[in-house]
């Protein structure tokens, strides 16, 4: 199975950060902190996608 996942900056409005997580969604992609993905890229599994 193939997976998507994006991750963007923080906005300074949470309105726009919902409607964010909501489009990639729609799309099949999966919204991923920012913080999860150095985390992933140091070894740490990312278990948004288990």
């Amino acid at each position: 199975m193939d997976n998507s996942v994006a991750t963007a900056p923080p906005s300074l409005d949470d309105r726009i950060d919902q409607r964010i997580t909501h489009i990639a969604a729609e799309a099949g992609i999966t919204a991923v902190h920012r913080g999860m993905l150095e985390e992933w890229s140091a070894g740490e599994p990312l278990k948004v996608l288990e």
